[in-house]
């Protein structure tokens, strides 16, 4: 591991779980590991923002 990599892992490893798993997920895409998850979740409003922005576009 470069030392320019191993300070960008200390670096991450002070931020948030969250924010952990969105770098690691931006890391795997350009590893080229797409993996099985999406690269965002959606939350519960933004879930219901989606579907009414649907609902009005199919009118």
């Amino acid at each position: 591991m470069t030392k320019l990599f191993e300070h960008a892992v200390q670096r991450v490893r002070t931020l948030p779980p969250e924010l952990q798993d969105e770098y690691a997920r931006v890391l795997l895409r350009l590893a080229g590991d797409e993996g099985d998850e999406p690269v965002h979740q959606l939350s519960r409003e933004e879930k219901a923002s989606l579907a009414m922005s649907r609902a009005q576009a199919a009118w």
